[in-house]
């Protein structure tokens, strides 16, 4: 059964992805979803950091190609042919930054990685490596606000920061407003905040942000 709640996650998703002209197929085909997917809140949190990145930066849309690329990826998959995020300099000047989503990374060990969100470089090719990414965000939704983020999730997420060699990188100088504060690799849920202590996530190299969602005031920490 849709919630109210759901219901606003799905509403303040479509608002988002109306604002940026074309975001993910299922806007304009109205193919009923799951609310309950995880996939729908990646949405939610993706167009939040572009609408807020349009404050300080030019942003722009770049299409995939192919009959997927208007499509972003709901499970790991290849950069090539889906669609990203540029962010530049105002006006239109330097380019500094990709911002991929779902699309996959060839970690330090070889093996490949698909974090929900990527930052990559401005040169940052079809085929990424580690070296190619500043910072990853991923999104972890929950039925109920009172869930918290699990410890495999945790564990999960501070594998890919040791994988992509993240740890100890120093973050980039990203302008963000109401975001201000993650500028960095970041668990994102719209539940509550996992049992490991403040100074676990420090050492993981990785920051929690809770009750992330439309209507609420969301924390960070450490």
């Amino acid at each position: 059964m849709v919630t109210a709640r759901d219901k606003a996650l799905i509403n303040q998703v479509k608002i988002a992805a109306l604002s940026l002209r074309r975001a993910s197929i299922w806007v304009s085909s109205k193919i009923p979803l799951n609310v309950t997917d995880n996939f729908i809140f990646e949405l939610y949190v993706l167009f939040r950091l572009i609408l807020d990145l349009q404050s300080a930066y030019n942003v722009k849309y770049i299409p995939g190609s192919g009959v997927k690329k208007n499509n972003f990826a709901k499970n790991p998959a290849e950069k090539q042919g889906r669609p990203k995020f540029e962010i530049y300099e105002k006006p239109f000047r330097r380019l500094l930054w990709q911002i991929c989503s779902g699309t996959e990374i060839v970690d330090k060990f070889g093996d490949s990685r698909a974090p929900d969100i990527s930052f990559q470089t401005a040169n940052s090719p079809d085929t990424p490596t580690y070296q190619d990414i500043e910072i990853i965000w991923d999104a972890k939704y929950k039925k109920t606000f009172r869930r918290k983020i699990t410890h495999a999730e945790f564990s999960t997420f501070m594998h890919f920061i040791n994988a992509l060699n993240l740890r100890n990188k120093v973050k980039p100088n990203i302008n963000l407003a109401d975001l201000r504060y993650l500028v960095d690799n970041c668990l994102v849920t719209n539940g509550e905040k996992s049992t490991e202590l403040d100074v676990s996530c420090a050492d993981s190299g990785l920051k929690e942000v809770t009750s992330f969602y439309p209507g609420n005031t969301f924390s960070v920490r450490p």
